[in-house]
């Protein structure tokens, strides 16, 4: 059984929705992210057999995931979208591409993103993105999914 410590970014105080969006990528990028709507501590890593989180660990998870549901996720909708969003971001992110077509592939993006920032990117049009515009990009940078 795990010690019953809560790792210390479960912990972190939600309070904005950037704040909310940090902790999401947190999730993911300790390969902690999972359906929001279900409970913590019925969540299990299929790696171990074991649950994922502790006790201690699902009583915070449970009152991060609270918190998220307060905030406007705009076109994401949810926090749900907003973590789908990312997961794929993150994988495009990890792409190995060259410089020239990976700044096509972004300026891609760019183009369907209002602001520049990309936080108005739906999970929609990334996934247009990814599937349908990347028959303009040479073979050799064309994501697989």
């Amino acid at each position: 059984m795990k010690s019953q410590t809560v790792r210390s970014f479960l912990r972190k105080r939600i309070t904005s929705r950037l704040g909310a969006q940090r902790w999401i990528e947190a999730l993911i990028d300790n390969h902690l992210d999972f359906h929001l709507e279900d409970s913590p501590e019925t969540i299990i890593n299929l790696a171990t057999g074991e649950r994922t989180f502790t006790d201690a660990e699902a009583r915070v998870v449970r009152n991060r995931v609270a918190k998220l549901y307060t905030y406007n996720w705009g076109p994401h909708e949810c926090p749900i979208g907003y973590m789908i969003f990312m997961d794929m971001w993150r994988q495009f992110e990890a792409l190995d591409i060259d410089k020239a077509n990976r700044a096509q592939l972004i300026d891609l993006l760019r183009w369907n993103d209002k602001d520049g920032d990309y936080d108005d990117l739906d999970l929609r049009t990334l996934r247009h993105i990814m599937r349908t515009e990347r028959a303009e990009l040479p073979r050799a940078v064309r994501p697989s999914w």
